[in-house]
């Protein structure tokens, strides 16, 4: 290895004009004595010297230059003689003529040589400090404030990535390209799992994202990812495996579902309660629901209230109005001495699969075109819209983002008595398509 600074650096002196130095030869090197030196002139006018020394009987080689008139000697390694370590007369004349070379623009060539080798300690410093692909993928997950969505991504990433390519987990994000994606997701669709692929490109390239906005956070104070660039982007998603999801019930199914839910076999009297209830609070977010345990309840004002932990701008709350047929699925309830009033063992609620697994019972044994607890909270929406709830109220009543800088900055009021109102109007016609008088009401309502 060629060194660079030599001990001997930056003695003051002028230069003095000296004659052309004969080239040196391999033996008047090895001949030179106990601290003796020897030199010859670097090709090119004024392109420095190439030094020999014998310092403690071991030949030493430099490379000597003057800058702003101060003498400085660059060591480039250890002359080899016979057997012994060091590098050839060839090898050292090559080393001097690059020094010289560099000399011509960077002319303190000292000085160019200490700043690289300190630019070469701050890169290491960085990527001693920059996290891999797996901690990247872990800052991710420790992003999101949804717990199912959290699940299910670890789900993913687990499954999908690190099982079958546990390679992929110290490589540094920057080096993770197009073929790394690619890769990982063909393997997904060649297994048959369509939509989950698709989504796992998505968590991925919100992965990325969310370390270029890390790398170029100057607050940031965990982990650096050094990642300029997001490889998923250039990666197509493959909208033929997207479910379009446009699920609405008729008036028709609706009155048939709160008539026979209840006769569905192997559904239970507390599932069945629940999946009527969703319908008479505005067809709120079933996930959302089960969360809340009694003490979100007030009989006093009659409403729910909802903790929302969808979205990016965190967790927030809404009221929502309880009707009087809520109230009795409620009172109805055998669990008002546990925690939830949706649940069968009374530390924790319901699962959402459960819903599922109830409805799909449902369709199959009465012929229902299948549905999703999820579509409910769309047939709701077009209930109300055929009820006359105009837009703000159903808005309102199930929670969807309102725009506009009032809404954003300055509107934090709950708005209780808009729901009430819209709710009262949506629950009229729900009892008129439950007793199958839609149209006297519809009439009533837009007379």
């Amino acid at each position: 290895m060629f060194h660079t600074v030599s001990p001997l650096s930056n003695t003051k002196q002028t230069p003095k004009q000296t004659p052309d130095m004969k080239r040196l030869t391999v033996k008047s090197i090895e001949n030179l004595k106990l601290d003796t030196s020897i030199a010859e002139q670097v090709k090119g006018k004024g392109s420095g010297t190439l030094f020999f020394k014998n310092r403690n009987g071991v030949i030493e080689a430099y490379y000597r230059y003057y800058h702003n008139k101060v003498r400085v000697m660059l060591k480039i390694g250890l002359f080899k003689v016979g057997n012994g370590s060091g590098f050839s007369l060839s090898d050292i004349r090559e080393k001097a003529l690059e020094y010289s070379q560099i000399k011509l623009q960077h002319p303190n060539l000292k000085e160019h040589f200490e700043y690289q080798e300190q630019q070469k300690i701050i890169q290491q410093k960085v990527l001693d400090s920059s996290g891999n692909f797996k901690e990247m993928l872990d800052s991710y997950i420790n992003t999101l404030t949804n717990e199912r969505t959290n699940k299910n991504v670890v789900h993913l990433f687990n499954h999908d990535i690190w099982e079958p390519f546990p390679e992929l987990k110290l490589k540094k994000p920057a080096d993770v390209d197009e073929n790394d994606i690619i890769i990982i997701l063909k393997k997904v669709f060649d297994r048959g799992v369509t939509t989950s692929g698709n989504r796992l490109r998505s968590y991925l390239s919100a992965a990325f994202n969310n370390a270029i906005k890390s790398t170029n956070d100057p607050l940031k104070q965990d982990k650096r990812f050094n990642v300029q660039r997001n490889p998923v982007m250039n990666i197509p998603k493959q909208p033929q495996f997207e479910r379009i999801v446009e699920r609405s019930l008729s008036r028709e199914e609706v009155r048939h579902f709160f008539k026979h839910i209840d006769e569905t076999k192997d559904v239970s009297f507390m599932v069945a309660s629940l999946l009527k209830f969703l319908f008479y609070i505005g067809g709120q977010r079933p996930l959302q629901v089960l969360r809340e345990g009694w003490d979100s309840y007030d009989y006093r004002k009659n409403t729910l209230l909802i903790t929302d932990t969808k979205g990016r701008s965190g967790k927030r709350e809404y009221l929502t109005p309880l009707t009087p047929k809520a109230l009795d699925i409620l009172n109805e309830l055998p669990t008002h001495e546990m925690d939830f009033p949706f649940t069968t063992i009374g530390k924790v609620p319901l699962r959402i699969e459960t819903l599922l697994k109830a409805i799909k019972k449902y369709c199959h044994q009465f012929e229902v075109e299948s549905f999703t607890p999820r579509d409910i909270r769309r047939t709701v929406k077009n209930l109300m819209i055929d009820a006359g709830v105009n837009r703000e109220s159903r808005n309102l009543i199930q929670n969807h983002g309102l725009t506009g800088i009032d809404f954003k900055h300055y509107d934090k009021h709950d708005h209780l008595p808009e729901k009430i109102a819209g709710m009262a109007k949506y629950d009229r016609f729900l009892d008129s398509i439950l007793n199958d008088e839609t149209d006297n009401v519809v009439q009533l309502i837009t007379a």
